[in-house]
Parts: C-alpha cells; sequence; structure tokens
C-alpha cells in the first residue's frame, strides 16, 4: 500500500486560517450562569460527577476547579449591593471565594492524599497568584469583613483570607486587624472566635516590623479587654446572671488553646465563683474548670522550658494546682454523685424486673449490667439492689448468672485492694456466685437463693 501524500502547503494555510478565525469560545462567566442557568446547575454537576465514577473526588476538583477560575467576578458580586441573590446562595458564594483562594495556592478543594512535590515553576506560579490576590483585596477586603461582620459564618470563612496573603503588599492592614477584633468580641459561637484568633496570631507570627508589632499590640489590646470582660461578668454570676460570663469565658477558652493568656488577676474570682456559687449552669463551671487546667499547663511549660524559676514560682504553681485538684474533688462528689431515695430505686428495679421477664437474652443481659455498675462503682447503696439482683441469679440462664459472677469477683477485687490500703486483713467473702455483694445478712442471701433455685428446678421439669 503507498504511502498518502503528504498535505499540500495551501491546505495547510486553510487549516490554520480557519484555526484563528474561529477561536474557542470563552466561558460564561459566574454570574451569567447563576442568573441564566441557576436550575440546571445541580444537574450539571451531578452529571459532571457520575462521568467520574472511578474517582469522583477528582471530578469534584476539577470541576470547582473551572468555577473557581473567575473569582474576581465572586469577589465584585459580594460587593455588589444590587445584585439579589438569597442569603443562602451569599452563603455560597463566600465559600466559592475562599475555596478559589485555596486553589490558587495549590490546595485542593477536596481533600485527598497527594504526595506531589512543586517544583520551581509550580511555586512561582502560586507566588504570582499570591501577588494578584492581594492586589485584588486590597480595597475590597476590610469591605467585605464589615459587610459581613455580623453573620458568624460568612465571617468565619472570610478572616481565614488574610491567611492567602501577601502582608508585605498588602496596605490595609491595621483596618483588618481592627475588624478582626470586633468580629471576635461580636461572636460567641467556637468558629467565628476560632478563625479570628488564628488569623491575629499569624499577622503576629508572619509580619514584619511596625506592622508585627501592631498586631502583637492588638492581640494584648483583646487580652485585657477579655480579662476585663470577665471581671464585670463574675458581678453578674453574684447577682445570678451567667450568659455574658459564658460567652466571655468561651472567647478565653479559644485564646487559651494557642497562647498563654494570664489569669493571675481572675484566679481568686474564678475559684470564689466554684466554691460559692452551685447554682451556676455546668457549661459555666467546666469552662472555669479548663481556664484553671490550661493556665497550669502553659505555667508548667514557662517553668520547663524557660530557664530558671524562682521558688515563689514554683510555690504559686503548686498551690494553684492543689487548689483546681480540691475543686474538681468537689464537683466529682457534687454533681457527678446521685443518690436516689429508697423510692426512686425501688421504682428503677421494677422496671428492671419487668426487662427481664419481657426482653430476649442480650438486652436482658443489657439490664442487668446497668444495675451491676450502680453498685460496683458506688453510685447507689448496697443493701436493697444486692439481694434484688441475687434473686434472679439462676432464673434467666446462664448468661445472667455469669454476668451476677462477673460483678461478684469485681466486687471481692475492690474490697481487697481497699483492704490491703488501709492496712486492715481481708476474708474472702464469695460462696459460689451465692453472697455477690459484701453488705447484706447471710440468712437473706440463702432465702433469696434458695427459694430462686427451686423456682428455676421446676421450670426445668415443666419444660421437660
Amino acid at each position: 500500500m503507498e504511502n498518502p501524500a503528504p498535505p499540500s502547503e495551501e491546505h495547510v494555510k486553510r487549516e490554520r486560517s480557519a484555526k484563528y478565525s474561529n477561536p474557542k469560545p470563552k466561558p460564561p462567566r459566574i454570574s451569567e450562569v447563576i442568573k441564566d442557568n441557576g436550575k440546571l446547575i445541580p444537574h450539571a454537576v451531578k452529571l459532571w460527577v457520575e462521568s467520574y465514577e472511578k474517582d469522583q473526588r477528582s471530578a469534584m476538583d476539577e470541576l470547582l476547579t473551572t468555577l473557581v477560575e473567575d473569582w474576581k467576578c465572586i469577589l465584585y458580586m459580594l460587593l455588589d449591593e444590587n445584585f439579589s441573590i438569597s442569603d443562602k446562595s451569599v452563603t455560597n458564594l463566600v465559600r466559592l471565594l475562599c475555596a478559589s483562594v485555596k486553589k490558587a495556592f495549590g490546595e485542593r478543594i477536596v481533600p485527598t492524599i497527594d504526595n506531589r512535590n512543586t517544583d520551581n515553576f509550580v511555586r512561582e506560579v502560586f507566588e504570582n497568584n499570591k501577588q494578584d490576590i492581594t492586589v485584588a483585596m486590597m480595597k475590597c477586603y476590610p469591605l467585605l469583613l464589615r459587610k459581613f461582620i455580623s453573620d458568624k459564618t460568612k465571617v468565619s470563612l472570610l478572616v481565614e483570607i488574610i491567611l492567602y496573603l501577601n502582608l508585605e503588599l498588602y496596605s490595609l492592614k491595621r483596618n483588618v486587624l481592627q475588624l478582626m477584633k470586633e468580629a471576635f468580641f461580636k461572636h460567641g459561637d467556637k468558629d467565628p472566635l476560632r478563625a479570628c484568633v488564628k488569623a491575629i496570631n499569624f499577622c503576629c507570627k508572619e509580619s514584619r516590623g511596625e506592622l508585627q508589632d501592631f498586631a502583637r499590640n492588638k492581640l494584648k489590646e483583646l487580652e485585657d479587654e477579655i480579662i476585663d470582660k470577665l471581671k464585670s461578668a463574675i458581678k453578674e454570676v453574684e447577682d445570678g446572671g451567667d450568659e455574658y460570663s459564658l460567652v466571655n469565658l468561651r472567647r478565653l477558652h479559644e485564646l487559651q488553646l494557642s497562647r498563654y493568656v494570664s489569669i493571675d488577676n481572675l484566679h481568686e474570682e474564678i475559684v470564689m465563683v466554684l466554691r460559692n456559687y452551685r447554682n451556676v449552669e455546668d457549661e459555666v463551671v467546666g469552662l472555669l474548670l479548663q481556664l484553671l487546667h490550661f493556665h497550669l499547663a502553659w505555667s508548667l511549660m514557662s517553668i520547663i522550658y524557660g530557664g530558671s524559676v524562682s521558688a515563689a514560682s514554683i510555690n504559686s504553681f503548686l498551690s494553684k494546682r492543689d487548689t483546681l485538684l480540691s475543686e474538681l474533688d468537689k464537683i466529682r462528689s457534687e454533681f457527678v454523685g446521685y443518690q436516689p431515695n429508697s423510692y426512686e430505686l425501688q421504682k428503677f428495679w421494677e422496671l428492671c424486673q419487668q426487662q427481664l421477664n419481657v426482653s430476649e437474652g442480650s438486652n436482658r443481659c443489657a439490664v442487668l449490667i446497668a444495675a451491676c455498675k450502680l453498685i460496683t462503682n458506688d453510685v447507689v447503696p448496697k443493701d436493697y439492689l444486692a439481694p434484688e439482683i441475687i434473686s434472679h441469679f439462676v432464673m434467666h440462664g446462664t448468661d445472667v448468672a455469669e454476668i451476677t459472677n462477673k460483678a461478684n469477683h469485681f466486687s471481692d477485687d475492690k474490697e481487697r485492694v481497699s483492704a490491703k490500703r488501709q492496712g486492715c486483713p481481708w476474708k474472702m467473702q464469695n460462696m459460689q456466685g451465692k453472697k455477690v455483694f459484701k453488705d447484706r445478712s447471710s440468712s437473706e442471701d440463702e432465702d433469696y437463693i434458695s427459694v430462686s433455685e427451686q423456682n428455676a428446678q421446676g421450670q426445668a421439669r415443666g419444660g421437660g
């Protein structure tokens, strides 16, 4: 077979002319797509993802890459007061803007395992993207923060954009830091608080010269303001109001997670609230205890890595440690420990008996395990519940009997350890499962067990 003749020079020229005279159409802008085809977008996304059955993460990443290339359009859409879309759509646009900024730095929008190393060319592209984003955000970023500062979801996303800006080029850093401080005190939920702390800490570490000093001063102002607000809040706790203190405790807690915040001026007031006001909300109590704990943890870090430490610092640390342990012990005894009265205990056991009589094997085991744990963990007194458990020792099969035996052995081991610590002799109390718990009348036990065994034997004969 002869080889085909090469195309003529005129044919090649015609093809090139057709190629450049009919260029590939540009993709529509996101604003046009949303406005004209909003209802078709979900179907398009579905078809796109379904076409990548084996690697749907890559499909989503490629799709979102196409969308976020128009991030400048998103930026101006968010600032356009005449662009009327729902609040939910605005939130999604903010998410898309943040995703586009991350994508410009090579981060995958859809998380995946990717160990590829970036070469010098790719790093240069990312650096250029960083410059472009910084220039585009120069005036827009403070306007966005100011516009959405009251929306906790949007502001949580927007404040993290500063992590991707070139702070040496950005000229409105002071305005942005002031807005972040305002956002920090405007919200009390975890996400906006954590995002603001992360962004301000970033400015303190990554900026240079005057900006770094300004960021650190702003952070110090923020810490001092929280301490002052908490002092006022503690006075409100004395008057019976703890909502204001709860919000400020959350703020201080988020700061403590990332850096040392001195609460020496608050330590006595916190301990006073824990000791004298037992009607405070559980979350407030928990946050107060966490403040004391993190304060000790950061103090210990400074002792370990801070070089020479004075004896006064060590004594202060040990005193605060003992105070925290004492308060934890009181709360464990008062709040966690629960002592029901005899009527409630009787009603509880009646419910257990009903479940033991009508339930299947696995449910019976669960019921008896719950009852045994109440005794072995010293949650309720043994006097009433232990004999009642013994009465069902052989009535519900081997599984229930085995659980009772294990509870018996656990109780024996606990008694042995307790006696050993106290230096007292200990005598084995177990009689083949017939004395499961200690403090009971032996004759009463034998009566219960003999009746139970007779009932079980009668049921066995009847079944045979």
